[in-house]
């Protein structure tokens, strides 16, 4: 195959191994807490799926509603949350 490819200015093409995740929350309900589950399998059901709670793990900030792991995600590897 011939061709070529280039990046687009702003995309980094280094990994990212400890990605922030977020999310929304718009209910009226006190929360006392949240939990992230990662995985490498969709299903949720590998040996390594990870759940986290912001009430044990300091990577939560839930005032901006947003994890990062305090540890870094395997290289070249799909995780779902």
């Amino acid at each position: 195959m011939n061709g070529s490819w280039s990046i687009t200015p702003g995309i980094e093409t280094a990994p990212e191994h400890r990605p922030e995740l977020g999310w929304t929350f718009n209910g009226s309900m006190s929360i006392g807490g949240w939990a992230v589950q990662l995985d490498k399998s969709t299903s949720f059901s590998s040996p390594d799926l990870l759940m986290i709670t912001s009430w044990l793990d300091s990577g939560f900030d839930t005032t901006n509603l947003t994890f990062t792991p305090s540890s870094n995600l395997d290289n070249a590897t799909t995780w779902y949350w």
